[in-house]
């Protein structure tokens, strides 16, 4: 089963076109947890319930990853990466259950080269520091359109505006900003929503497509710090905020500055405007945050 393990990993990253020292880190890591005889049994045991049922086996892997990197003296990051690269293969098989493309597959695990770029920049090691994120990818429950991603939910809240109305009952599209390392254009914005916006139409025979958006990105006062042209603010501008948080340190800026802050604000990259102006604010004790706000879609 080992060979067969690493023959898939292998198979993935020359798909996703991964770095061959990440690859060569993530192989040496799995090898070494997953030469153990126990170890190894635990995976398959984890693989067998996700191939059987989607909503299975996933967590158990990230427990055997914690565990076994603990006892094996390994990155748990690097560990995280190379068994989600495994069980990928099998998740192509359950999208293709559901009727669902290669090509969406494909577009839906780019996400774990942008989260390999992310932990390599943020943590200094190829692997991810967020392995519970993606179990909506694992579930076919999230869809990457284009440079965003989607995933439906129901409100939660009440909201009327402008002839529309929310319950709390009422289905949304929850929609996420990878870190691609591309720009947001306006246009990249519009052809995502545009092919969400079809795709749950005939998925969940919505009549109306509403967008929301949970996000450190919407705090309001990010866009004191941007040009009214530039692509952000224009991302910003589309939703209708109607809840503000106010975050009480600086752990979350790691979002925007690819690096952890450590308290000293001369380590904090500021090639960009947005980047400066953030550290400015936090140089003068202002806060930072997060807002949730809903996007009304109209094709």
């Amino acid at each position: 089963m080992l060979n067969a393990c690493i023959d898939k990993i292998k198979s993935f990253a020359e798909v996703f076109e991964y770095p061959t020292e990440a690859t060569e880190e993530i192989l040496d890591v799995f090898e070494k947890v997953f030469s153990n005889t126990q170890n190894v049994k635990e995976l398959e045991s984890c693989l067998q319930s996700y191939k059987s049922d989607c909503q299975k086996g996933f967590f158990e892997l990230l427990a055997l990853c914690a565990r076994t990197a603990e006892e094996m003296q390994v990155n748990v990051y690097t560990l995280y990466m190379a068994t989600l690269m495994l069980f990928a293969e099998v998740a192509r098989k359950h999208y293709e259950k559901q009727g669902f493309s290669k090509e969406l597959w494909k577009n839906n695990f780019m996400d774990l080269t942008y989260k390999l770029q992310e932990c390599k920049l943020v943590k200094g090691v190829w692997g991810t520091f967020v392995p519970d994120w993606f179990f909506r990818f694992y579930n076919v429950s999230r869809f990457a359109f284009g440079k965003l991603q989607f995933e439906s939910e129901t409100f939660g809240r009440e909201y009327e505006k402008n002839g529309v109305k929310l319950t709390k009952d009422s289905v949304v599209i929850n929609v996420h900003i990878p870190r691609t390392g591309k720009g947001l254009f306006p246009q990249d914005v519009e052809d995502s929503c545009e092919a969400a916006d079809r795709f749950y139409k005939e998925k969940l025979g919505l009549k109306q497509v509403v967008f929301v958006c949970h996000s450190w990105l919407l705090y309001p006062a990010n866009k004191e710090l941007l040009k009214p042209t530039s692509n952000l603010y224009s991302f910003i501008s589309r939703f209708d905020l109607i809840e503000v948080e106010d975050y009480q340190d600086y752990r979350e800026v790691w979002r925007l500055f690819d690096k952890e802050y450590t308290g000293d604000l001369s380590l904090l990259p500021a090639d960009t405007s947005f980047r400066r102006g953030y550290i400015e604010k936090m140089r003068n004790g202002e806060k930072t945050g997060a807002a949730y706000g809903v996007f009304v879609y109209k094709p």
